[in-house]
């Protein structure tokens, strides 16, 4: 094959060039050239001189005029031989025919000859005689003639692959994408230059009609001195010698001229250096500390690395003042970081360290619970179940001598260390469930919810014999059919025990599991589910830890009581039994941040998030809740599909649709909702447990729920669990909650409470006239002088009935109950009230709110202040108010805030109020369709996630409020910044659920990548990443993406992190993640889950350890086959595997 040359003689001649001779360059004329150019160049150093002289003679203007335009021509000259040399041949001929002064030529293409084609090597390659053939990596390098030119296309242009191919001249680079890690790096580090303001304004006079620009002026020049005299040379060097350089000078005058008066646009370092000089100041600020932390490693890449720098500000921290060497916050944070950098044993002696220190320098146990807490958290990872009974033994010592102090100074215990006792106890029965003794950890909360809550005259040993008595006699116990609780057990041993309620296992398996494995992950997954009660000696069962002796739980259980003047939602019995309840799965919202905010008075537990939501929050553990995070399409290949569009020619994503603003993650303060059987709906939508929430927990654990709600609510009289038993029947069906409501106030008839619970079930059934009825029986036919005690909860079943009525679009009737409500007579039929009744109104609920606020430091507030204001607010929207009129009622500040007894109750009614006019404004504008800017409700929404950003109500009112906006960009930032903040401690474990909830995953035009980073922030967090639900969901999403290679390695990361957890080592027996597994990693995962002590009920895994199953299709077991080596099993196979790998690449 050969082509032609192309024709030279075409091209523009040479005369068109500024400075050349008109004759015809040729072979002949090289050294005329040379001389010629000797010439010219002589001819133009005379020049030069002559210039110089006249320069040097001349002064003022003529001088600067010259010196530019020499300047300005050498410039030129320079560029234009700059270019001559960058630009190819090719490229040249390009340029003129692309300009039109050259006619296409067909024969432009070089003779192919065979020195263009080969080239010999003469070295050879020495593997071939040591290894018998040739190495794919050694082969001589060569390239294809022609490589990247396009057909078609003039000589000069070439194809450049990549994501988007892209036709270039050769020698030029590839335009950046805006998918370009270049152009990534250049959007994410923002402007290079600065906007500066000025030291002094630029207009001196006011009389001037001109704004005079500042001028980069030399320092000699600042100083008003002359300029100094320099010969023309040193000029013109100085001048070639800035040629190069004169972007890097202007940029360096720029600096030097921002020094002056700017300060760093960095926001980091701004804040860095503030706190620096905070913590100087004030070294006792623990608040300035972690922030100082924070600001310091959220530039670090790895969590190594965020610890390594963590850890040396804290040791400054603590060091700094003799207050903070043994403060309990910076400790705990202390040795968190230090646990990725330090080895076990080093580990063990700065535990052991810490907590004699904190001990000798005389701290109660409130300061200290949230230590504590991380140190069970610690001994659980280090040595599994059997540091956890260490734990407890040593926690019961230093309670018993904080006890002892209290009993010298004559005091009762504190609300806080019973509320640290329940964190202990539950958190410890945490870690035995996630171990796979679940059993055990469902014993130790039978037994102590039948603890009597106090005793007088006898000692906790004679109660835990008194017990002990009751638990050998194997009667039915709290949780299971037919309990009678240990108050009604007789003396006497006549009760004959009763069978055990767990449900024996499914024998038969799908005929489609027939890989032993799975066999076997099937049969432990379903006894774990089926069996969580205790069970007898006299049970035919061989699994020796499914029997619990009252020896097995006596070191977990606690001396609980209540103080006297705790209110309901301090009532450490009622936090018992939910905290049982949540154990089971029913989550409870608020619940474990309620417990830890009462155990503990470190001044900045209030102002962090909830630490204890990393093992308490288990609800998404279980597959059947976590389903509804996602919505998975059916093949791999569908989740990969993705619907593209263009604008303006860029491609970017289809635009995601809001289906809902509310999902199965719900959270918010305990309390703040007024009741469980409130939500945002008319009918009481998104309350805290629905038909979602109840159907994950399986037919086991809802019986025990059942039972254990029977057994108690006889027992405590609490509105607060009969309320919370309403809830969990309405969500299993509503006529079997209507019936237990009607037992519950047959016995409890004067209770408002209970009255206010069933008229949420009539209207949860839509049926409003009949609690119309019941509202009017309860309030109206009332006596005057009934006392206090029974009119409590009186206020909130105004404000329930009031809204009742609005929101079913009758404002008359409304108003009508919220005048009752106030204490004004209102006559007449259903006409409209006059405005003088309304402003008598107004002025009794205003003198009933100021009652309030002097009592603030009462249990009542968060009962009766909140609905006085919603009354208020209510009577503003019906008088025909502005809605920012009635959201005005809610700007109020508590008088006398109580800073030593109960701070947490104001920090409950901050969310209360924020909830509720949030809430009334949603259905002013949404449920009622009232004509208000949308602005009104967006601004109120947005303001209030930011002071709550853990209540999914209010979260989902903001995204309901954004909804018609349609800038995602900004609810994107929004809950980067508010809800799932980078912070290096973690994430909320509730937040991180919703956030990825949000994104919609499997969904047209969701993206996956943002549900990975949530959950990325969350496992790499300090204090997050042993949250074993976050690592199930990670898993699980992965999965559910078709991706089992990244599950995997997410799946060896998260034993690492939870080596106790037995949900994590059966991932690898399930059907979707068996084949990322050979046989031989399965028994390493075999061997190493039965090191670790997790607990397994179904025998036979032992037995499939020790078979050789040779997987068939394998592709390492063809190779042996090529290899002629006869592959008994696994072990050899990958024996064989190793050795190949070994000797690659021959």
């Amino acid at each position: 094959m050969s082509t032609g040359v192309p024709s030279f003689s075409s091209f523009p001649g040479f005369s068109s060039f500024p400075g050349l001779d008109d004759e015809e360059a040729g072979p002949s004329k090289k050294r005329d050239d040379k001389k010629s150019s000797k010439k010219s160049r002589k001819h133009s150093d005379d020049e030069d001189k002559h210039r110089s002289k006249d320069r040097k003679s001349s002064r003022g203007r003529d001088e600067d005029r010259d010196r530019k335009r020499h300047r300005s021509d050498k410039e030129k000259e320079k560029k234009h031989r700059s270019r001559e040399h960058k630009l190819t041949e090719a490229e040249l001929f390009i340029e003129e025919t692309l300009k039109g002064a050259v006619p296409l030529d067909e024969n432009r293409y070089k003779t192919v000859d065979g020195k263009n084609l080969f080239f010999e090597d003469r070295k050879g390659d020495p593997g071939n005689l040591r290894y018998g053939r040739q190495s794919s990596q050694s082969v001589p390098k060569y390239r294809r003639l022609g490589y990247g030119e396009v057909l078609g296309f003039p000589a000069g242009w070439k194809l450049v692959p990549g994501g988007t191919p892209e036709v270039v001249l050769r020698g030029r680079k590839q335009s950046s994408r805006y998918t370009s890690s270049r152009i990534a790096a250049q959007l994410k580090a923002g402007p290079s230059r600065r906007l500066v303001i000025p030291p002094q304004p630029l207009v001196t006079a006011a009389t001037e009609d001109f704004i005079a620009l500042p001028a980069l002026r030399s320092k000699a020049r600042d100083t008003g001195g002359p300029r100094p005299i320099t010969s023309f040379e040193q000029a013109e060097q100085g001048d070639e010698d800035s040629d190069g350089s004169s972007s890097s000078l202007s940029i360096s005058e720029d600096e030097e001229q921002d020094d002056e008066y700017t300060v760093p646009s960095d926001p980091t370092s701004t804040a860095i250096a503030q706190l620096t000089s905070t913590v100087k100041s004030n070294p006792t600020s623990i608040e300035s500390w972690l922030e100082l932390v924070e600001y310091s490693v959220s530039t670090s890449p790895t969590p190594e690395s965020k610890a390594d720098v963590a850890l040396a500000i804290v040791q400054k921290a603590l060091s700094a003042h003799p207050t903070n060497k043994f403060h309990p916050i910076l400790l705990a944070r202390y040795l968190g970081s230090g646990s990725l950098l330090w080895s076990s044993a080093k580990l063990e002696e700065e535990w052991d360290r810490a907590l004699d220190g904190v001990s000798k320098d005389g701290r109660a146990l409130e300061e200290t619970a949230d230590l504590w807490m991380e140190w069970v958290g610690w001994r659980l990872k280090a040595k599994g179940v059997e540091g956890l009974e260490e734990a407890a033994e040593k926690l019961h010592s230093v309670i018993q001598r904080e006890q002892e102090r209290l009993r010298r100074r004559q005091q009762l215990p504190s609300l806080a260390l019973e509320a640290a006792k329940l964190r202990f106890l539950w958190r410890m029965c945490v870690g035995m469930a996630e171990a796979g003794y679940i059993e055990r950890a469902v014993a130790v909360f039978q037994a102590q919810i039948e603890l009597p809550p106090s005793l007088s005259n006898s000692s906790f040993a004679s109660k835990l014999d008194a017990l002990e008595e009751f638990w050998d006699s194997e009667v039915p116990r709290i949780g299971e059919t037919g309990a009678r609780g240990w108050c009604n057990h007789p003396t006497s041993d006549s009760t004959a025990p009763a069978s055990t309620t767990a449900v024996a296992p499914s024998s038969t398996m799908e005929a489609e599991e027939a890989e032993p494995f799975v066999q076997w992950g099937s049969k432990e997954l379903r006894a774990g589910q089926s069996r969580i009660l205790p069970r007898r000696t006299t049970d035919d069962d061989e699994d020796p830890y499914a029997t619990i002796l009252f020896s097995d739980i006596r070191p977990f259980l606690w001396d609980l009581s209540s103080p006297p003047w705790s209110s309901e939602y301090e009532d450490i019995r009622t936090l018992l039994v939910l905290a049982f309840m949540q154990f089971l799965g029913l989550h409870t919202a608020g619940l474990s941040a309620h417990l830890s905010l009462l155990s503990t008075t470190a001044s900045t537990s209030a102002s962090t998030s909830n630490i204890d939501s990393t093992w308490s929050d288990t609800r998404f553990s279980s597959p059947s809740l976590t389903s509804h995070l996602f919505t998975f399409p059916q093949s791999s290949n569908q989740a990969q599909r993705r619907n593209w569009e263009v604008v303006n020619g860029v491609v970017v994503a289809q635009e995601s649709k809001e289906t809902s603003t509310w999902g199965v993650v719900k959270e918010w303060s305990l309390g703040v909702a007024g009741s469980p059987l409130e939500g945002y709906g008319v009918k009481a939508e998104g309350r805290m447990w629905e038909s979602a929430e109840v159907g994950a927990l399986g037919e086991a654990r809802v019986e025990v729920i059942r039972n254990l709600f029977q057994a108690v609510c006889t027992k405590i009289d609490s509105a607060i669990l009969d309320q919370h038993w309403l809830a969990f029947e309405a969500a299993l069906g509503i006529k079997q909650a209507i019936k237990v409501s009607k037992s519950i106030l047959s016995t409890h008839r004067d209770s408002l409470p209970r009255w206010s619970a069933h008229t949420r079930l009539e209207r949860i059934r839509g049926r409003p006239a009949d609690a119309r009825k019941v509202y009017e029986a309860s309030l109206l036919s009332q006596p005057s002088n009934v006392s206090e005690d029974k009119r409590q909860g009186a206020t909130k079943m105004w404000w329930d009935w009031a809204e009742m009525e609005w929101l079913g679009g009758d404002s008359v009737a409304a108003q009508r109950v919220v005048l009752r409500a106030a204490g004004v007579q209102v006559e007449g039929g259903k006409g409209n009230v006059s405005g003088a009744v309304v402003l008598k109104a107004k002025r009794a609920l205003e003198g009933m709110v100021r009652e309030r606020l002097e009592a603030s430091k009462d249990s009542e507030v968060l009962d009766d202040l909140v609905p006085l204001i919603n009354l208020q607010a209510l009577l503003d929207l019906l008088a025909g108010a502005n809605p920012e009129v009635a959201l005005s009622r809610y700007k109020l500040e508590l008088l006398g805030p109580s800073t030593d007894a109960k701070p947490h109750r104001h920090q409950y009614l901050s969310e209360s109020l924020a909830l509720a006019s949030t809430l009334l404004v949603y259905h002013h504008t949404h449920t009622l369709r009232a004509a208000v800017p949308p602005s009104i409700f967006r601004q109120h929404s947005t303001s209030r996630i930011h002071s709550h950003p853990n209540n999914t109500i209010l979260l989902g009112m903001w995204l309901e409020s954004e909804r018609g906006e349609l800038v995602w960009g900004r609810v994107r930032g929004t809950i980067r910044e508010v809800v799932v903040p980078e912070r290096s401690e973690g994430v909320d474990v509730s937040r991180a659920m919703w956030a990825v909830w949000k994104e919609k995953v499997g969904e047209a035009g969701s993206e996956v990548e943002r549900a990975r980073g949530v959950l990325a922030r969350g496992v790499s967090g300090e204090r997050s990443r042993a949250s074993v639900a976050l690592w199930l969901v990670a898993i699980e999403l992965e999965l559910g993406m078709g991706d089992a290679r990244r599950a995997k390695s997410l799946l060896y990361r998260a034993v690492a992190e939870c080596p106790w957890a037995k949900d994590l080592y059966l991932l690898p027996f399930t059907q979707r993640l068996r084949s990322a597994f050979t046989h031989a990693e399965m028994v390493q995962w075999t061997n190493a889950m039965l090191e670790r002590s997790v607990r397994l009920r179904i025998e036979g895994l032992e037995e499939l350890v020790n078979q050789r199953i040779v997987e068939t299709g394998d592709d390492e077991s063809s190779d042996g086959e090529e290899d002629g080596k006869a592959v008994a099993g696994d072990r050899e196979l990958e024996q064989l595997v190793e050795e190949r790998r070994r000797l690659m690449p021959y």
